[in-house]
């Protein structure tokens, strides 16, 4: 519950006393703000009935009229403005009014002391940030709708995780007094975005809506008493406290965990704010083989000019890729068309921007690599397993390899072999068994050969392995080998390789053969291996 006793208050009224004010004249006020690691963000709760809040309504105004300090401020009318309430009790824990917070609560205050702001200031703006880059584009739309578009990129060495909030705020409230009869400074409105964020190394989020002023409760608000603030706050949480000085006396600081904030810009609404129009997005073909073309178009207008086309694609690894589009000669079309190696759904959008810097994104679309897996059989057995997801049975795979005359599978929960012989079982009878995922089958072909399989990567198995051998296929893109494949599977003791070429096992005993060793053979994707285990379990993948 927020809370302000007439002995706090007194407290206030003597430190206003003590602590000189500057006076800021008009040649100060022109004045470049000092040079910080970034622009800090100042939270103030303070509510109307609270006859101290006055003093700090004065002095955060007067400290950010005088231009001196990077910093963005806002002052949460708690008991008038519900979501202010929330994000202040529910993010701060606060106590007193006012208290201000800096940078996300690395500094507190509570009362007023206009020395100790700035102090503050200079202190949490020489605080080490993580390396962001944000821009923030505002719009006046009409019918107090407020246009917004950000982005946030990272240039971070390791993925960046947060969260984002983007405050609208009318400069000089038409709405909420303070105690003494003045307009709130920087009032806080509402949250046009509040939102968890995680960017990956060299990768830019962003982000477009239209904010309803009429819809919020604030139809009255006009474009030239508006201004909007991006913050961005880390994941780090820090132990922090709405009333440090314990000044309530009853030996309950109020803690809070503290996130603090990276990186912060602030705009005004333009009237030049109409962002460029996006359509015709697609990505040509949608469903593509590993290392085939994919084309992405869209079509980008804006009655102020283009300024530039990015197709922002994220692949299946969370992998970011950031590209200039480029433009067909006399037309609106945008392209960008190259090769994937990753296989799996990729996700994109596009952003666009124009000449006045107005920016705009598209609805995400996706497309799809597929594993494209080829074979080199050698004459005699083979064995194998298909990484894709299928629904061959033994007949349908062996119709698609040359010379193909059995396919034959271990069955370990019987300990016998079930054998499929081209033109000789019936196709789609009982011995016509399906081809599992994750699984290994032995391939007998009369003459070396090759075949390809096409589809969507697995994701997953789930393999019963029982005591003694079993039969297992390494479905992964990425290669491992025999002993983190053994590592990996509860009481193993030995794995072998069916060499076809000179037809002949490899074998690793685990915790016998050297890791590393020439008999550590490697295992690659589509490659059939045999496991012996003591006790059954069940196989994921692992390895």
């Amino acid at each position: 519950m927020v809370n302000m006793m007439k002995k706090y208050a007194a407290l206030i009224i003597v430190a206003l006393v003590v602590v000189s004010v500057p006076v800021l004249n008009d040649a100060e006020k022109d004045t470049a703000p000092r040079d910080y690691t970034h622009t800090v963000l100042v939270e103030v709760g303070t509510a109307t009935w609270c006859p101290s809040c006055p003093a700090s309504n004065t002095a955060w105004h007067s400290i950010y009229s005088g231009g001196n300090y990077d910093f963005e401020y806002c002052e949460m009318v708690v008991d008038k403005n519900s979501v202010a309430s929330t994000h202040m009790n529910g993010d701060y824990n606060l106590y007193w009014v006012p208290t201000s917070y800096w940078d996300g609560g690395y500094h507190v205050y509570p009362g007023t002391n206009q020395g100790t702001f700035v102090s503050y200031l200079n202190s949490a703006g020489a605080r080490t940030v993580a390396d962001l880059d944000a821009t923030l584009n505002v719009g006046w739309l009409g019918g107090a709708q407020v246009g917004v578009s950000l982005s946030v990129t990272n240039n971070e060495a390791t993925t960046y995780t947060g969260h984002l909030r983007v405050y609208i705020l009318e400069l000089e409230s038409t709405l909420w007094n303070d105690h003494d009869g003045n307009p709130y400074y920087h009032a806080f409105l509402d949250f046009v975005f509040d939102y968890d964020l995680s960017i990956p190394t060299g990768g830019t989020h962003v982000n477009s809506t239209v904010w309803n002023g009429a819809a919020a409760g604030y139809p009255g608000i006009t474009s030239d008493n508006i201004q909007v603030i991006l913050a961005v706050f880390d994941d780090t949480p820090h132990q922090a406290y709405s009333d440090p000085n314990d000044a309530n006396g009853d030996g309950n600081y109020e803690p809070f965990w503290a996130y603090y904030v990276d990186e912060t810009v602030a705009a005004f609404p333009s009237s030049e704010f109409n962002p460029p129009e996006i359509s015709g997005v697609q990505a040509t073909p949608s469903v593509q083989i590993q290392h085939g073309y994919v084309n992405i178009t869209a079509t980008v207008t804006d009655d102020s000019g283009v300024g530039a086309v990015n197709a922002v694609i994220t692949t299946p690894d969370r992998g970011v890729v950031n590209q200039t589009m480029s433009n067909i000669a006399g037309t609106d079309t945008y392209y960008y068309n190259t090769t994937y190696g990753t296989v799996g759904t990729h996700s994109f959008f596009i952003w666009a921007s124009d000449i006045n810097g107005n920016t705009n994104v598209s609805t995400p679309q996706t497309f799809q690599i597929l594993l494209q897996q080829n074979f080199s059989l050698f004459t005699g057995w083979n064995l194998i397993t298909i990484p894709v997801q299928n629904s061959y049975t033994a007949s349908s795979l062996a119709a698609l390899i040359p010379g193909c005359t059995m396919i034959a599978h271990w069955n370990a929960s019987t300990g016998s072999y079930s054998t499929f012989i081209v033109n000789v079982t019936p196709p789609g009878s009982q011995w016509d068994f399906a081809i599992g995922d994750g699984i290994s089958y032995y391939v007998k072909v009369t003459g070396d050969t090759s075949f390809t399989v096409s589809g969507v990567p697995l994701e997953n198995v789930s393999i019963t392995l029982y005591p003694g051998w079993n039969t297992i296929g390494w479905w992964h893109t990425s290669p491992t080998n025999a002993s983190s494949l053994g590592g990996a599977i509860a009481s193993c003791t030995m794995l072998a390789q069916w060499n076809a070429a000179t037809s002949s096992y490899t074998t690793f005993l685990v915790g016998i053969t050297p890791p590393g060793s020439p008999w550590d053979f490697t295992v690659d994707c589509g490659m059939g291996v045999f496991v012996k285990v003591t006790s059954g379990s069940v196989w994921n993948g692992e390895g």
